[in-house]
């Protein structure tokens, strides 16, 4: 997985303030460096709108379960 690893990675913590508003494709890894999700922004403000408003919302990600268990 060399590959990967000549992507930007983001510190979530921060993430707010490093990603992108523009649009692009971004991964999930595991703590294995392994892929888990590949996801596509290209909506407005791209990037920074897919993953901070939803994927690192934890209001979405519960919405998300409930849906998908009802």
């Amino acid at each position: 997985m060399d590959e990967i690893k000549k992507f930007k990675t983001i510190n979530l913590e921060f993430a707010k303030n490093e990603i992108s508003k523009n649009t692009g494709i971004y991964i999930w890894l595991d703590s294995k460096e392994n892929i888990v999700y590949i996801g596509i922004a290209c909506g407005q403000n791209g990037l920074h709108h897919r993953i901070c408003n939803q994927h690192l919302n934890p209001n979405y990600l519960e919405f998300r379960e409930s849906k998908h268990n009802a």
